[in-house]
């Protein structure tokens, strides 16, 4: 696959380590920067299983048992444990070959083997999901663009015969600058993942995603609906083949959304924004799930996004990306008991496609936010027993 780039006028990367200072390093803004892991599975996540047939026992004759045919029992046959009832036309897809799909997919983008991030299985076993990311690959913003490299391969320099849809929908970046300006001798990288979610249970899809890591923070952002990124695949399908030709077919066809996603990063750093200003676009981002906690909670999150603000202004810079940071930080502090992780992370990155249209009017927007932070730390407190799916 080909790759292009922005601005070909990118310079050699410079990026001296940033020092917080004390003052800056505030309880809520503790910088844990990405770290790589082995590039295997944990083992103990994976395991056989089996389909059995339901059984029922006759009501009017007792020595007799049944089969029901339009369900059957999963069996996870390292516990030797029924862990689901689904329908008999459910494909069941174990989480290792949800793993394997993942890795090759990967592989198919980006032309390096991932690694494991993140990976989770949930106690009942049946819901499975894995971050996989490379230390190999990443995309490297400054004030001059962004580039992405992968292993020991400059994509810049591969072929460029594919148009790029995507690149071109943005002003020219002097035209950006005489308004803006990218802080100087700034430099971030961003690392692409795939998240896969797999489940072994009805009433879910198989969820492949696109997002970034950001390297000095570990900040997560799923790309999001707006840019046509998450394959949701039914279980209700002839064979595990077709499931992985789906897969191939829905992200060959989108590899340019990834410089899509990275160059409205990059103008976020274009888009000035006072750091008083800064502090209302979480409450904005966020206010539903504000608005369902207590209180006392939103008080204590308003000092969370007091030193978010302080510590990504002067790591940053006074921009949009910077709020773009405080907002992926601060869902961290918002807890998934209510909403999941894949939800909050897409809020985020909803946000940032809303910003970074064509002709969206950054002045009016910020205007419009005047008053959210007090309507909603004074808000009475609401009790909504609807609980989020999970994704």
């Amino acid at each position: 696959m080909s790759y292009t780039v922005s601005f070909p006028q990118f310079k050699e990367r410079v990026s001296p380590e940033v020092i917080l200072s004390a003052e800056a390093s505030a309880l809520h803004f503790i910088q844990n920067p990405l770290v790589f892991h082995s590039g295997t599975s944990r083992g103990s996540n994976f395991f056989s299983v089996q389909e059995t047939p339901v059984l029922f026992r006759d009501a009017a004759n007792p020595a007799q048992v049944n089969l029901y045919s339009e369900k059957k029992v999963l069996v996870n046959l390292r516990l030797n444990e029924a862990i689901s009832i689904v329908r008999s036309g459910f494909l069941v897809v174990s989480h290792q070959e949800a793993f394997r799909l993942g890795e090759s997919l990967f592989q198919e983008l980006f032309g390096v083997r991932p690694q494991v991030h993140k990976e989770r299985l949930s106690q009942n076993t049946t819901d499975y999901r894995v971050d996989l990311i490379s230390e190999d690959c990443k995309y490297i913003l400054n004030e001059h663009g962004f580039r992405l490299f992968t292993g020991s391969r400059d994509m810049d320099k591969m072929s460029t015969d594919r148009s790029p849809r995507v690149i071109n929908q943005f002003d020219a970046p002097d035209r950006l600058l005489r308004e803006w300006s990218v802080p100087a001798g700034f430099s971030d990288e961003y690392y692409p993942f795939i998240r896969v979610s797999n489940y072994l249970r009805e009433g879910n899809s198989m969820y492949i995603e696109l997002g970034f890591y950001r390297s000095r923070c570990s900040n997560g952002m799923l790309l999001g609906a707006r840019s046509k990124t998450i394959f949701k695949q039914s279980y209700v399908l002839s064979s595990f083949e077709e499931l992985k030709r789906r897969a191939f077919d829905f992200f060959s066809e989108r590899e340019n959304y990834l410089h899509d996603s990275m160059h409205r990063m990059w103008k976020l750093l274009s888009m000035g924004v006072s750091s008083e200003r800064m502090r209302l676009i979480p409450f904005a981002i966020f206010e539903d799930v504000l608005l369902r906690k207590s209180v006392e909670e939103r008080k204590r999150l308003q000092h969370v996004i007091t030193d978010l603000v302080s510590g990504y202004t002067q790591e940053i810079g006074e921009n949009m990306n910077a709020a773009l940071n405080v907002a992926t930080d601060f869902s961290k502090h918002l807890g998934a008991d209510r909403m999941s992780t894949n939800h909050l992370q897409r809020m985020c990155s909803q946000w940032m496609h809303r910003v970074t249209a064509r002709n969206f009017n950054t002045e009016k927007y910020i205007n419009s936010l005047e008053g959210i932070e007090d309507r909603i730390l004074n808000a009475a407190e609401t009790w909504d027993e609807v609980e989020m799916e999970e994704l």
